[in-house]
């Protein structure tokens, strides 16, 4: 179904099988067919909003926090679902399945973390340009001409560590390994979250449940790539649920571990920071250093060296990307100079428009957020707190990938419990979902004159189809704050004096 190398532009050779590898390609069956290439697209285009406008709508009208928002199984809507969730899987369920597992000479995301890991164990520098470990580690060579999309691992030192216990066994199968490990991850974090809010999960709720994960381009991008963030969401899940039991130090220490291994879940100390939760910014504190110093020990210095002056630096070209769902994302790709990733026209050549552009709106989403972490004092108060936190984590993060979006799965759980089911919400909420769950990359090829990743895009894409999912990011935040802040601030309200309202009634 999706396609997806990742990492190299590049033509790979095992001595005995070569074969061009663009940065992202249409399917094998659909390679010599673009007709039935565009036809694979519409199906998901259909399915999609027909299974989103099926999952979030229920026959009851919802309270401030409904506890059972899969609604009412009647015997129509259990057939209704088989029917959609049997379309659904016959469709997409074997294709999601072979991705577990790259092919040969694809090289993907995670083979960052797996080659650095490798380095690591035979005494290599973890950042060892990648071109030079596929040789040895996968017995592949790049042929002459070609270029790769990245030359090092661009991802923090400790994030090597995950792939550690996967040394014993070559890439690919480390990469299926990984996949499964994090589809567990996915699982336990859904079982937190639904135990957490106390929803109410029957065996029928799989059906809409499964339909919905196989439509997610996000998590059919995380399992492409082999990305971190299902290992991620159930650390940050974990933070969640340890604030929610007053486990400050378990709270503060995954949320350490969290940003050492990416560094954008750091933006999550605001949310302990303005509710004055020193002991878990304590221990959150010392555990960034404790595994920092861990990782130093183990990786050594010069690989933070690296890290920070060669590393980190080249992650600004991807503020550009089109595929950039961040704030900074969308003023960038609108008015940068200089594009980085794939072409893009600007619609003004002015970089400094860019930088006020998100400024100002880093600006709005704090002004927006921080009162309501201040203001939060009641249990569901503070799990929107926190939920609002997560989206806006996102919003700010430089860059945010469509992968990034399984890190909502708390903040979309919370809306389409305490939305309300009649009114503009409820299609805000589908479209919202829509939008974030939307496959851009293969609407892309079809759309932008060239492709997605051979094209050029102007500003007409960049204010349409590449800016629908910061939209639907943006939508999602606004909605939640309509949602949220009304009750905070009427719960923190003084009470009217009883005395000054007899006195203006007897006046």
């Amino acid at each position: 179904m999706r396609s997806g190398i990742f990492l190299p532009v590049a033509r790979l050779t095992n001595g005995s099988n070569s074969r061009e590898i663009p940065f992202a390609e249409k399917p094998e069956r659909f390679r010599d067919d673009d007709s039935g290439y565009v036809w694979h697209v519409i199906c998901i285009l259909m399915t999609q909003p027909a299974a989103v406008a099926a999952v979030v709508s229920t026959p009851d009208v919802l309270t401030v926090m409904n506890r059972n928002p899969f609604g009412v199984w009647t015997h129509a809507r259990t057939a209704k679902w088989m029917l959609i969730a049997l379309v659904v899987v016959g469709l997409f369920g074997q294709p999601f399945l072979s991705h577990l597992k790259p092919s040969k000479l694809e090289i993907l995301d995670f083979y960052q973390e797996w080659s650095s890991a490798r380095s690591l164990m035979t005494g290599r520098s973890i950042y060892a340009p990648l071109e030079e470990t596929i040789g040895p580690y996968l017995g592949l060579v790049r042929e002459p001409g070609t270029g790769w999309y990245w030359s090092i691992n661009v991802h923090p030192p400790t994030s090597v560590l995950l792939a550690v216990p996967l040394q014993s066994i070559d890439y690919w199968n480390a990469f299926l390994a990984w996949n499964l490990t994090s589809l567990a991850a996915l699982g336990l974090s859904l079982w937190l979250v639904f135990r957490e809010l106390d929803v109410r999960f029957s065996v029928r709720c799989v059906l809409p449940l499964l339909t919905g994960l196989l439509l997610c381009e996000p998590l059919w991008q995380q399992t492409i790539q082999g990305q971190l963030n299902l290992v991620l969401l159930l650390i940050l899940t974990g933070v969640w649920v340890a604030d929610r039991h007053e486990r400050p130090v378990i709270a503060g220490t995954l949320l350490g571990l969290a940003m050492v291994i990416k560094l954008f879940p750091g933006f999550l100390f605001a949310y302990f920071l303005f509710q004055r939760r020193w002991r878990a910014l304590i221990a959150g504190t010392a555990s960034v250093f404790g595994f920092t110093l861990l990782t130093v020990g183990l990786t050594g210095s010069d690989a933070y060296v690296t890290y920070w002056h060669e590393v980190f630096p080249t992650t600004g070209q991807w503020w550009s990307a089109w595929n950039n769902a961040s704030l900074a994302g969308f003023w960038f790709k609108l008015f940068a100079v200089e594009q980085y990733g794939r072409s893009l026209t600007p619609l003004i050549g002015n970089t400094a428009i860019a930088q006020v552009g998100t400024a100002i709106s880093w600006s709005v989403v704090l002004a927006m957020l921080l009162p309501i972490i201040w203001r939060a004092r009641s249990r569901q108060e503070l799990d929107h707190a926190f939920g609002l936190t997560l989206t806006a984590m996102l919003l700010i993060s430089p860059v945010t990938w469509e992968h990034y979006f399984l890190l909502l799965l708390l903040p979309l759980t919370l809306v389409w419990m305490s939305r309300s089911d009649s009114g503009p919400s409820r299609w805000l909420f589908r479209c919202i979902v829509a939008a974030l769950g939307l496959p851009l990359i293969m609407i892309g090829n079809i759309v932008i004159p060239g492709g997605f990743f051979g094209g050029t895009a102007g500003s007409i894409h960049t204010l349409t189809l590449l800016s629908l999912q910061t939209y639907g990011l943006t939508a999602l935040y606004a909605l939640h704050i309509s949602l949220t802040r009304p009750a905070i601030f009427a719960a923190t309200q003084p009470a009217p004096q009883t005395g000054h309202a007899t006195a203006s009634v007897s006046t």
